[in-house]
């Protein structure tokens, strides 16, 4: 795994530890408001948790974090994605779940801001890039505040009950 251990003023990120995937399940199992994030569409078990908390452990690309805040230690979230630090310079964020009881306080922007100036100086990264389903209405809004541009859209098969959505491809310059 990727370390992603960065301190900011309000914000700090942290790798996952096992013992933080109780957590996270409550988030991955919220369907209603974070599915179109996580692409979990129906509730997981803990084991599955696991599963993809080891998957994204055994990649030396891929980071999982938890987004906390510094005044009180609280995990209000997480961020996944991979950097590739050999010559690509560049950089995807999988997904970014900020606790629905800490959204729309500045949380979600100030984490993206946070790991992309960490990127930039630790991997000379020059563009991050994302996905986003079109239909996602507050994480397009989300993306697009945050200076991510689109880059084209896709067909995806990876709807939830088999049907294909549209998924937007969408990249930032650092």
């Amino acid at each position: 795994m990727y370390p992603l251990n960065i301190d900011g003023e309000e914000l700090y990120l942290r790798d996952l530890k096992i013992n933080d995937l109780p957590h996270l399940l409550k988030w991955y199992n919220n369907i209603d408001d974070f599915s179109l994030a996580t692409g979990v569409y129906e509730p997981i078990s803990l084991k599955e948790m696991q599963k993809r908390y080891f998957l994204s452990r055994s990649s030396s690309k891929d980071f999982f974090a938890g987004i906390y805040i510094r005044a009180s230690d609280e995990m209000i979230g997480i961020i996944k994605g991979r950097v590739n630090c050999d010559g690509a310079f560049a950089a995807w964020i999988n997904s970014i779940i900020i606790d629905p009881e800490f959204q729309r306080k500045g949380y979600g922007g100030k984490t993206v801001n946070l790991l992309i100036r960490h990127i930039k100086e630790c991997c000379n990264v020059n563009r991050v890039y994302l996905s986003v389903a079109e239909e996602n209405v507050k994480g397009m809004l989300f993306w697009k505040q945050q200076s991510f541009k689109t880059v084209k859209t896709i067909k995806s098969d990876h709807g939830s009950k088999n049907e294909s959505k549209n998924v937007v491809i969408m990249y930032r310059e650092v």
